[in-house]
């Protein structure tokens, strides 16, 4: 007989600012929210969940509750370079337990450098660069119920940073572009999703 659960609702509350500064050469945002979630339902590794006890994924449900800050803001600094940033403050938590939820990172942010000058009649030099930030998260709960293990303990990754940059050009008359872009140039190493089963799934390496 498969598992029922109540059905999951959530109420949220938000609210924000938004608006231009120097002339309309730059923009920002700023929003707070808060959202109150009954009978969420995440889904969770079990490690000696299955038939047959050697690891399932399942799905709990309890009640849940965020809170968090997002900033954005983009400026120009010439007519041919644009700077910008957005900043997301978030805690995430089980109401009952206090627990962090997963797949919640606390922290992220992103930095973007854009630059699109005119060189010719007919061509435009582009350059430019995205830098992300992450705190963080945590990948997986300890199931509701299981057994006090160290296989059971909440698994987590640490903070990391990936920066991108690109150059190429815009044909003016029609917009289109030709880019040649290095992704994570840093070659920084990073964990996108770990269960308890010796497997994780790594973030891309530097690639262009």
């Amino acid at each position: 007989m498969p598992f029922t659960f109540e059905e999951e609702v959530a109420r949220a509350i938000e609210l924000g600012i938004k608006g231009g500064f120097a002339n309309g050469a730059g923009y920002f945002s700023l929003t707070g929210f808060y959202t109150d979630i009954e009978d969420f339902q995440d889904s969770v590794f079990n490690s000696m969940g299955g038939m047959f006890g050697t690891g399932a994924f399942e799905t709990q449900s309890f009640d849940a509750e965020n809170i968090g800050l997002e900033a954005e803001a983009r400026y120009k600094l010439t007519d041919d370079l644009v700077i910008g940033g957005s900043i997301a403050l978030l805690d995430a938590e089980a109401s009952e337990t206090g627990g962090r939820l997963a797949r919640a990172p606390t922290f992220t942010s992103a930095w973007t450098v854009d630059y699109d000058r005119d060189i010719s009649n007919r061509l435009a030099l582009q350059l430019g660069g995205l830098l992300v930030t992450n705190s963080g998260q945590l990948h997986r709960q300890t199931p509701i119920g299981a057994a006090p293990l160290p296989i059971n303990d909440p698994i987590e990754s640490g903070a990391y940073q990936l920066l991108d940059l690109y150059a190429g050009f815009r044909l003016r008359d029609s917009g289109v572009q030709f880019r040649a872009e290095v992704k994570n140039v840093t070659d920084e190493a990073f964990v996108t999703f770990a269960f308890p089963q010796v497997v994780t799934s790594a973030g891309a390496e530097r690639c262009v």
